[in-house]
């Protein structure tokens, strides 16, 4: 939910508040996101229209999975993740069309694990500002109070000074490390595009088959949330980023062009293939993303030791063996299009969502930069973090090499 938004049941939507919502729809369901594809618009429309009706025993996801996707009387979610591969796909579209549309008088979410729609409503203006709630001025009698006429003048001028000292303790107070970090970007009114990389292929019938049904990325496939985790990132670095006074825009890798990159600053989210701007930008850069022929490793190379490939995941392995995972965040000026970029990649969707996590995070953040050179805060930077983890899970994160120049 957003700051201001009121979130309201369907059985206390006025019917004002339900075309609101209906117009909402048709403008999700004809835009750039839902048109191209037949199964994400059925699937938004069945759960809107459903949660409207109040039809809540039909927001199942064995019923979604028969009604939307034609699955068979026997069909098993358990084993069949169609729904859930949909429903993470209907959020992450959603997400990016309201980051397109602020002004939309209604939100439209699917939380997590559910199959029934929120309706999020703006906060609206009262019709006149003159209308007051009182009550009887016999039920509630106040007692005035009045300050000697001697401290008049003195009240106000130490509540000005109490206020004056405040803000300058406010202004001169040091910046945040994750302030320092994000600085190049946080101009006023600085436009910002936050590109997203493309999310791993869904389609499980396209994957290596030599790649087994265990192995962590599949794990990583079927998750509720994929391929959430870099789009739920991205809002909250728009939020940041907009809570600085900057306007950003989140947009996918494959709708931005070059000379978008010339034209403002940029926040890129992914690794390798995912999103091509990465390695485009990052060729001269001293850690970079690299891949096996058959993609079954990936791992962050350090050029100037280029044979060296200790810091590699094998995303054949079931997720109970991955122990470690690498994220690779890269803060550079860039020579090609003499704007600054900020690059958050990992080896895998894990390591993504962690390093975005971490860039926002204080204390994470005040780790990162400890053992960086004094004035890193102006200048280009790489850290190579690696994550702990258990059963797919992120049990801590150290930074394990950096470079500043």
């Amino acid at each position: 939910m957003q700051p201001g938004e009121a979130k309201l049941g369907t059985d206390a939507l006025s019917a004002e508040q339900q075309q609101l919502v209906e117009e909402t729809l048709r403008g999700l369901l004809e835009s750039a996101y839902f048109t191209k594809s037949k199964r994400y618009p059925a699937l938004l429309e069945f759960a809107v229209r459903h949660t409207l009706e109040a039809n809540h025993d039909r927001l199942k996801e064995r019923i979604v999975g028969m009604e939307v996707f034609g699955r068979s009387a026997d069909y098993d979610p358990s084993t069949d993740s169609v729904v859930r591969i949909a429903a993470g796909e209907v959020r992450k579209r959603m997400a990016l069309y309201f980051s397109e549309h602020p002004e939309a008088p209604v939100r439209i979410e699917l939380p997590f694990g559910s199959y029934t729609a929120e309706f999020h409503f703006r906060p609206q203006l009262p019709i006149g500002t003159d209308t007051l709630v009182s009550t009887p001025s016999d039920s509630i009698r106040t007692k005035k109070w009045f300050l000697p006429r001697r401290l008049g003048p003195v009240v106000p001028a130490v509540a000005v000074g109490v206020v004056l000292v405040a803000l300058a303790v406010w202004l001169l107070r040091p910046a945040s490390s994750v302030e320092r970090f994000w600085s190049p970007l946080l101009k006023r009114n600085q436009a910002v595009t936050i590109c997203l990389g493309a999310p791993f292929a869904n389609d499980t019938s396209q994957m290596n088959p030599s790649i087994p049904k265990d192995a962590i990325v599949n794990t990583m496939r079927q998750l509720p949330n994929n391929p959430v985790p870099d789009i739920t990132g991205a809002n909250a670095i728009n939020q940041f980023l907009a809570g600085k006074g900057a306007k950003p825009e989140i947009r996918m890798a494959n709708s931005v062009q070059f000379s978008d990159l010339h034209r403002a600053p940029a926040v890129l989210v992914g690794a390798t293939v995912m999103n091509p701007w990465i390695p485009q930008l990052g060729t001269d850069l001293r850690f970079t993303f690299k891949e096996s022929e058959q993609g079954g490793l990936h791992w962050i190379v350090d050029t100037k030791a280029p044979g060296l490939q200790g810091w590699n995941v094998d995303v054949r392995l079931p997720a109970d063996q991955v122990k470690k995972d690498y994220a690779l965040i890269t803060r550079n000026l860039s020579p090609a299009t003499g704007q600054w970029w900020i690059g958050i990649g990992g080896t895998t969707a894990i390591s993504i969502a962690e390093a975005q996590r971490m860039v926002l995070d204080p204390a994470a953040m005040k780790n990162l930069e400890a053992p960086l050179p004094r004035g890193w805060e102006t200048k280009n930077i790489q850290i190579v973090v690696e994550l702990t983890l258990v059963n797919g899970s992120v049990g801590g994160a150290h930074a394990v090499a950096s470079y500043v120049w």
